[in-house]
């Protein structure tokens, strides 16, 4: 059963004096929805952001499995690679068993010289020892946060998007 006010509501619509609760309020046009390529980018926003999270998360596990099981070393630096997304660095290290291997480590702590020859410190995983992680934390803290907060802002701004497109006001051809 309708309220006083609903009815009065109604009404008033039939009359033609109420426009349709769709409506823009300063135009009296009705509201359109997204077109294709602003859907189109709402959907490449979550899926950038659920990259990123899923990255950031990622690379939070790794970390915290090499520093409570990995095997520390020292190893040597290779090569260094300074690309748009930060630094990474090859090293040769020696395992426990005498075998000497190849890893990339990416995110050197800022705290040492890094340049080709010189030694860093590792953790690595003894079944795996092409995994290995920097022992100083700083740069590498900084980039799994930045991936994971940056990751769940983006799929929060695709669900806003989302949420918002039916509510959006049409703009007028000018």
């Amino acid at each position: 059963m309708a309220t006083k006010r609903g009815r009065r509501r109604m009404r008033q619509r039939l009359r033609g004096k109420r426009t349709p609760r769709m409506a823009n309020r300063h135009g009296g046009e009705p509201r359109e929805p997204y077109g294709f390529t602003a859907w189109l980018g709402t959907v490449m926003l979550l899926v950038l952001g659920a990259a990123m999270l899923q990255s950031g998360i990622e690379h939070f596990r790794t970390h915290a499995d090499l520093h409570a099981d990995g095997v520390p070393a020292t190893a040597e630096i290779l090569r260094v690679d300074r690309g748009r997304t930060g630094e990474s660095v090859r090293v040769r290290f020696t395992t426990g068993a005498g075998d000497v291997f190849t890893a990339d480590v990416d995110d050197p702590p800022s705290d040492i010289r890094i340049a080709e020859g010189a030694p860093i410190d590792i953790r690595y995983d003894p079944r795996n020892p092409s995994r290995a992680v920097p022992v100083g934390d700083d740069q590498a803290v900084l980039s799994r946060w930045f991936r994971t907060v940056v990751g769940a802002a983006l799929i929060g701004l695709s669900g806003w998007a989302a949420w918002r497109a039916p509510r959006r006001p049409r703009h007028r051809d000018r």
